[in-house]
């Protein structure tokens, strides 16, 4: 299977419905003028040995300086540890998650 992403190029994955190719990562730089560039910042590689599939070089991130607001806290419960996702409660308000183990072969370094 395969398909054409927004960048043009060919995204496949084999018979068992694993990505074949990888990504760039890029950051999106605006401009008061309202212009942009792309900047690769990293790579997602499928192929890659185990903790090395995703690279990122922070200091290539340029963060708007305007932006100050922070996203807000959950109400229900405290942030996942890592090595955790969170787990949505059912019948709970969208913020209200369990922690939950992350799957063989993913991983998370933060909540």
């Amino acid at each position: 299977m395969a398909f054409n992403n927004s960048a043009g190029e060919e995204v496949t994955f084999n018979e068992h419905g694993e990505l074949i190719g990888g990504f760039d990562i890029t950051n999106l730089v605006t401009f008061p003028n309202k212009s942009y560039v792309r900047v690769k910042i990293g790579r997602l590689d499928p192929q890659a040995p185990l903790g090395r599939r995703v690279t990122i070089s922070e200091d290539r991130i340029q963060w708007n300086r305007h932006l100050t607001q922070l996203p807000p806290s959950s109400v229900c419960n405290d942030p996942c540890n890592p090595g955790y996702s969170r787990k949505k409660k059912e019948g709970e308000k969208f913020c209200c998650y369990d922690c939950a183990l992350c799957p063989e072969g993913k991983i998370s370094g933060k909540e």
